[in-house]
């Protein structure tokens, strides 16, 4: 046959997001994806620069200490200048510059729970993507944190993600172009198919449809679509095409993956450990039997190489930093932390009082379309916590390493002053 046969369309399971005082961003761009006014997603090419110079940073690998981050006073000053209509300082809207979650501390007697983690200087150039200033990696951020705490504290389910549908019959669509179009050029192909196929439709579920970790989840599939079709070059070694001719449709997703909760004697501090995501695939979508060869040695092959794939993609690295801050919820939830240290999250959790920054609610999706095999393939973000928090999956610290981390020197805090400080 030939290779016009083998084209590829790729649909996809997406998210959205929120922004400060109802406003709402027009166009956004965020880790390689674009959403236009009217809610339409697709792809858009990062800033050269900014992309090399992130990638210098990233290749230096020059890495801060661990510094820790009040939960409840980083939210009492976010309601501080909510309520007194004052722009939110930098360094509390992207929480001291934390790249990631890795301790969960608690203070009773301070009625404090601390997040702590490696920190770097902010380079916010992109408000939406900021970046560490020594690694390149995307920053966590206090918007998204109240959006999940909210997420998880009102769900109904343990499930959050997002899917973008096409209309039924997609492999027969698409047979039908390649036997109308497949011998002529390739350009008048592509652009059949995808006037065929149409956009896809957005499915967002657990997080609010305009809030940005909903277009994180949307951003990382979308490019997991493209890495696995071979639409763009993959930045490391081994990670071959997820499609080949077999006509079986496979889906690529996104999960949590998570090792063993680390757990202090005393339950008072946590570490949070594994790759946090991992990619799984299926025929059907979230359930992980009858897929191709193909797609399962991509999976695995993504799955292992996850940590370096984070260091080249912000997308997957954005991703992980949602899939930490649903983490840390649902431990807050499932543990009672809020309860347990006496800290009240009740302005945080009432939407009333607070709207983080909106982004247009995503509706539609540009199909990927690409020359490669034969096989359909489309997938999603599917994150749950019940498991990973789960009291099985726990093990206890005997040998006392939280203990030792959590005591840590004054100069180490963030956005706080620590216990140690406070009882001189």
């Amino acid at each position: 046959m030939n290779m016009l046969r083998n084209l590829l369309f790729a649909s996809l399971i997406l998210g959205s997001c929120n922004l400060a005082f109802s406003q709402i961003l027009v166009n956004p761009v965020i880790n390689g994806v674009g959403l236009s006014e009217n809610g339409a997603l697709s792809a858009r090419h990062e800033d050269a620069t900014l992309a090399a110079k992130r990638a210098a940073a990233r290749s230096a690998n020059q890495t801060q200490g661990l510094a820790f981050v009040s939960l409840p006073r980083a939210l009492d000053a976010l309601r501080a200048n909510v309520e007194q209509k004052q722009p939110i300082p930098e360094n509390l809207k992207y929480l001291g510059g934390l790249t990631r979650i890795r301790f969960v501390y608690l203070y009773p007697e301070q009625k404090d729970i601390i997040l702590a983690g490696p920190s770097e200087a902010i380079d916010a150039t992109n408000p939406l993507t900021p970046v560490g200033k020594s690694t390149g990696h995307p920053i966590l951020q206090l918007e998204d944190l109240v959006v999940v705490l909210r997420a998880v504290s009102s769900a109904k389910s343990d499930f959050f993600g997002c899917s973008l549908d096409s209309l039924p019959n997609t492999q027969k669509t698409s047979d039908d172009v390649v036997k109308k179009f497949g011998n002529g050029p390739r350009e008048k192909l592509i652009a059949e198919m995808k006037k065929a196929m149409g956009p896809q439709t957005v499915r967002i579920f657990g997080v609010p449809e305009d809030s940005r970790a909903a277009f994180v989840m949307l951003a990382a599939d979308y490019r997991l679509k493209s890495l696995s079709m071979g639409a763009e070059p993959a930045p490391i070694d081994g990670l071959a095409s997820a499609v080949n001719d077999a006509a079986a449709a496979s889906r690529l997703w996104f999960e949590t993956s998570y090792e063993p909760l680390l757990v202090s004697e005393n339950a008072d501090a946590f570490e949070i450990r594994g790759s946090r995501v991992r990619v799984n695939c299926g025929a059907q979508n979230f359930e992980p039997k009858g897929a191709s060869e193909a797609a399962q040695r991509f999976a695995k092959t993504f799955t292992e190489k996850m940590p370096a794939l984070a260091e080249k993609i912000d997308a997957f690295a954005d991703l992980q930093n949602i899939s930490d801050l649903l983490f840390v919820a649902a431990l807050i939830k499932h543990d009672k932390l809020d309860q347990k240290t006496g800290i009240d999250l009740a302005w945080a959790l009432d939407a009333t009082k607070f709207k983080p920054a909106a982004l247009p609610i995503p509706k539609t999706a540009d199909t990927l379309v690409h020359i490669s095999g034969k096989a359909i393939a489309s997938g999603g973000v599917g994150l749950g916590y019940n498991s990973a928090i789960a009291t099985d999956h726990r093990q206890t610290d005997t040998v006392k390493t939280l203990e030792q981390s959590k005591n840590r020197s004054p100069e180490n805090w963030l956005l706080t002053t620590s216990p140690a400080a406070a009882k001189k």
